[in-house]
């Protein structure tokens, strides 16, 4: 069986120099440090650059910074050919990006049609005839908001090319 023995004397000389050099090294740098930590100094996170700003702690904003997204317009019908606008308006989110998914296969809709600013603007082509279930995503680094809205796309009304044409006979309609 082997056994160690350590020595208390060269353990105890050990311990006695670095309790040397510890005192040693607070008498020469102590006052200063103690100067230079002893301050007061305000520690300011995240919540300064907003709710948010881009860090990935997220706290908990008061009632009155809440983000809150809605659109301009309610669901809307168009005819073809005829533009399409509304605005997003998010108030409270640092930086919002905007991106839209279409629910309609052939659509034209795509990220393009909406600006940095929260405008959407669109023209439909034939291809867009229908019914369009927008979802429009407003974000930031720790909020993300989904708003919704149908847009029908409709062909106009024309009248048939054979259709007669009766002459005005002077009666009235009731």
């Amino acid at each position: 069986m082997v056994q160690f023995y350590v020595s208390w004397e060269k353990y105890f000389a050990k311990m006695l120099f670095s309790g040397v050099v510890l005192i040693i090294f607070s008498f020469v740098f102590g006052p200063g440090l103690y100067a230079q930590f002893s301050k007061a100094v305000d520690v300011v996170f995240a919540a300064d650059v907003g709710y948010g700003g881009g860090n990935l702690y997220c706290p908990t904003p008061p009632p009155d910074k809440i983000p809150k997204a809605t659109l301009s317009s309610p669901d809307q019908s168009v005819n073809l050919g005829n533009s399409v606008s509304f605005n997003v308006i998010a108030s409270n989110f640092n930086n919002p990006s905007y991106s839209i998914t279409d629910s309609f296969s052939s659509t034209t809709i795509n990220n393009s049609n909406i600006s940095s600013t929260g405008s959407f603007t669109w023209i439909p082509t034939e291809n867009d005839v229908g019914i369009h279930n927008i979802v429009i995503t407003v974000k930031d680094s720790c909020n993300t908001i989904n708003l919704s809205i149908k847009i029908i796309v409709v062909i106009p009304e024309t009248p048939h090319p054979f259709a007669p044409k009766f002459p005005n006979t002077g009666a009235e309609e009731k």
